[in-house]
């Protein structure tokens, strides 16, 4: 890979794997909808079928699936690197988002997000 496309695959690994202070979802029986940190918008089916998408200059595919464990919404750069979300509810109440990044030279980073519901 050349060093220019390697910095864009990089650089939207990064926009990807930012900390998601606000996030939007929208379920629906057969598909979700999500709104991310990075502001890509983006509907995917819940059938793990792959959705491609243009972000930062490069190719992304993104799949969406309910697991054991809970949603998963996994985005992967082409040429390397991904972020791995997945959403629960804790025996609180609260949504948990657990998010892998899998930078583009190996390795993975892991983190946990709790949100809490708004008052009022």
């Amino acid at each position: 890979m050349d060093p220019e496309s390697m910095m864009l695959v990089m650089r939207t690994t990064q926009a990807m794997a930012r900390t998601p202070t606000d996030l939007n979802l929208t379920l629906r029986p057969s598909s979700v909808g999500v709104v991310f940190a990075d502001s890509t918008k983006l509907a995917l089916p819940l059938s793990r079928e792959e959705t491609k998408f243009i972000q930062g200059g490069v190719d992304v595919i993104a799949t969406a699936k309910w697991t054991k464990t809970g949603l998963e919404i996994e985005r992967k750069v082409d040429g390397g690197g991904g972020v791995k979300d997945t959403f629960y509810v804790d025996e609180d109440g609260r949504l948990l988002l657990k998010r892998e990044i899998e930078p583009l030279r190996g390795g993975k980073v892991e983190g946990i997000l709790i949100y809490a519901r708004k008052k009022g």
